[in-house]
């Protein structure tokens, strides 16, 4: 009895051991696998993040161009109040400037330049009244050289009539 015993130990120590061994290789290969899954997820996320810096850096200059450009239509929209230059030029530059704002925006989502989308969609607007204010203002000034002309046309002929008169 004591061989049988000593025979049922050992084929259970050596299940024990088998088993033991077999949980701790599983155990072990999980943790190599998490520690890879660790330092992969970190190059991943390493990289995801300088993917993210290098895209905002882009749209960052992006937006730094769109404002500038939306700070020329502004001095040149400016420069049409002063009189100071040709207006109908200057709102063809204008025109000009807004399509190249657009085309930019258009490559982009507009999401990320809704801002500037909202200011585009009203200086539209806006330069269809500067538009009509330029015609206006051109009328204007036709019509008061016109009357100039007729004022100056009726003294001259007053002069005339009475020069004449007296004689």
């Amino acid at each position: 009895m004591a061989k049988e015993v000593v025979k049922q130990n050992v084929s259970d120590v050596r299940k024990g051991f088998l088993s033991f061994l077999g949980y701790f290789s599983v155990l072990s290969l999980l943790l190599l696998v998490s520690v890879y899954f660790f330092f992969k997820s970190y190059s991943s996320q390493q990289d995801k993040i300088e993917k993210d810096v290098i895209a905002y850096k882009e749209l960052l200059n992006k937006q730094q161009e769109l404002h500038s450009n939306l700070d020329e239509v502004y001095s040149h929209m400016s420069m049409i109040n002063s009189g100071s230059v040709k207006d109908d030029a200057l709102l063809d530059l204008i025109s000009d400037n807004i399509k190249e704002i657009r085309s930019k925006i258009k490559e982009d989502e507009e999401d990320e330049f809704m801002h500037y989308s909202f200011l585009l969609s009203k200086i539209d607007s806006i330069l269809d009244i500067k538009s009509d204010v330029i015609v206006n203002t051109n009328r204007k000034n036709s019509s008061q050289r016109d009357l100039n002309d007729c004022i100056e046309n009726r003294q001259k002929t007053d002069k005339k009539i009475a020069r004449y008169g007296r004689n």
